[in-house]
């Protein structure tokens, strides 16, 4: 009866052996595939972070640019504004100078005997 008992609690422990093992290299494996994820993660991740300082980069190129280009319009625009001005300050002075000589004009002709 102690042999029986003894070939059963045996087989029992052979069985136990087996999970453990088992578990062993499902634990194993379990963390092989963890660290390739990980690796995976951290390159992906990495990728991401390239593209994003790229990204930025760029942006602040366009950034740059689009400043330049703003300056120079803003300029532009001055000079043109301050262009109009003048050009209003002659005409205003040409119509002036008009008006003073149809007055001198009309003035004159009143002024002459009348035959």
């Amino acid at each position: 009866m102690l042999a029986t008992e003894n070939e059963r609690l045996d087989g029992v422990a052979a069985a136990a052996e087996r999970r453990c093992a088992e578990l062993e290299q499902a634990k194993s494996a379990a963390e092989t595939e963890a660290l390739q994820i990980r690796a995976k993660l951290e390159s992906d991740l990495s990728r991401a972070q390239g593209a994003l300082s790229d990204a930025n980069a760029q942006a602040a190129r366009a950034l740059e640019k689009l400043a330049k280009v703003q300056s120079e319009h803003a300029s532009e625009l001055a000079d043109l504004q301050r262009k109009l001005s003048d050009a209003l300050a002659k005409a205003h002075d040409q119509e002036i100078r008009l008006v003073r000589a149809e007055a001198s004009a009309a003035t004159k002709a009143a002024a002459r005997p009348k035959a």
